[in-house]
């Protein structure tokens, strides 16, 4: 395999890490409640907590494992968390009590927090340059991908085998496929340079994570990803429940969510290569943009026709925040420690998305509508988009770019 087409590769093992470590991880807790919530029992508060102990996992874990990308070459971190995601589905497969659900769920998060999309821009912005945003995209279509694919073929297996066979076929893909391909192709760098080296540390342009947090960049961002993440985890969470509520059948209900989602696999790769050619803090800008303000649609989703526009719109530009945000981290801060400020800033977008479904419901609850939260939401997306021009640019602050080694120029040019 030639130096051009190696970075490629590290796309498609990326992807599917994307697809069966954080892909799968995504769907666990729709695909699996109501087999859980039969046998286990419960109140359905009780069977949603296990998605909150998995999104609360890899949330709290992201920091530590951005820190560790940065000092240790990726393919022993990727590999740790599909191996821990691994575990999590077997110890599942098992549960007789509640208690074990829980410690399943929180290995499952884990995993995520190993071996999902933040290994991914990690390894991918080390790779490439010049086509980083298309090459990012294409990992990011994996989680969409997973989804797709898990959702069905999970549900499928369930109601012909029950659930325990479902979570072990689940444990499959990353042993047999991920691990192995993950063990003999990645490297974090071109040449397999070691992460651990001072030496090699402290030729990577970038801030250290001190200096950054001493700029308003990083706590501008720090705001900006958890009111993304806020936006996107408050309109899907709901969708359904306020479609069906304006009289759509469930069927038609999901059916426009399943676009939404269709439409943003092929979103997240345009919003990359566009990002490439155009400066990316105005497509971040456009992006959030279009986020908020095609929310606006739903203010009269009870004609389908708005209801449409919304899906192609909104699914258009709700996965552009997740390619595009890696970019902008490496354009102010370098790659120096990129895993570690993506890890926080990742953090903070998780809160977001933990505190957005229940805004949603509390204005749900005392108005009666979700139209105010529309209006919100479309409110704080237009501030987003002034943030990313507000941000500074590592080459105006040190008089370098972001990636700085010599040595790393023939894969840097793909």
């Amino acid at each position: 395999m030639t130096e051009q087409q190696r970075p490629w590769l590290m796309v498609l093992v990326m992807w599917l890490c994307a697809t069966f470590i954080h892909g799968t991880g995504s769907v666990m807790g729709s695909v699996f409640f109501a087999p859980l919530l039969k046998y286990f029992g419960g109140s359905r508060t009780r069977i949603a907590m296990l998605t909150t102990v998995n999104i609360a996992t890899a949330a709290v874990l992201l920091p530590f494992s951005g820190w560790l990308l940065d000092m240790f070459e990726a393919r022993w971190i990727i590999c740790g968390g599909a191996l821990v995601t691994t575990l999590g589905f077997i110890v599942a497969s098992h549960a007789n009590a509640f208690s074990t659900l829980v410690l399943a769920n929180f290995l499952m998060g884990a995993g995520i927090a190993g071996a999902g999309l933040i290994a991914g821009s990690v390894v991918i912005s080390y790779w490439f340059k010049e086509q980083r945003g298309l090459a990012l995209g294409l990992v990011a279509t994996g989680v969409s991908f997973g989804v797709g694919l898990i959702a069905p073929l999970a549900t499928s297996m369930i109601g012909k085998f029950g659930w325990r066979l479902a979570y072990l076929v689940l444990a499959i893909p990353p042993v047999v496929l991920v691990i192995p391909l993950v063990l003999t192709t990645v490297t974090t760098r071109p040449g397999g340079a070691s992460n651990s080296s001072r030496t090699d540390s402290s030729l990577m342009a970038g801030l250290e994570l001190r200096e950054a947090l001493r700029g308003h960049t990083f706590w501008l961002l720090l705001v900006a990803n958890f009111i993304s993440y806020m936006l996107a985890s408050s309109t899907y969470v709901h969708e359904i429940s306020f479609l069906t509520g304006l009289g759509y059948s469930p069927v038609h209900a999901t059916l426009a969510l399943t676009a939404q989602w269709t439409v943003a696999g092929f979103g997240k790769p345009m919003s990359g290569a566009i990002a490439d050619r155009v400066e990316v803090r105005r497509m971040l800008a456009v992006a959030w943009l279009g986020c908020g303000w095609s929310t606006l649609f739903l203010l009269k989703a009870i004609h389908p026709g708005a209801v449409a526009l919304y899906a192609l719109f909104y699914g258009l530009v709700s996965g552009a925040p997740v390619t595009l945000m890696p970019l902008l981290i490496a354009d102010c801060f370098g790659l120096k420690r990129f895993g570690t400020l993506s890890g926080i800033l990742n953090f903070s977008g998780m809160v977001g998305s933990s505190v957005g479904p229940l805004l949603a419901g509390r204005v749900f609850d005392t108005y009666k509508s979700y139209n105010p939260f529309f209006v919100l939401l479309a409110i704080l997306a237009t501030l987003n988009a002034v943030v990313p021009f507000l941000c500074s640019r590592l080459e105006d602050r040190t008089g370098v770019h972001d990636l700085a080694p010599a040595r790393a120029s023939a894969a840097q040019r793909v």
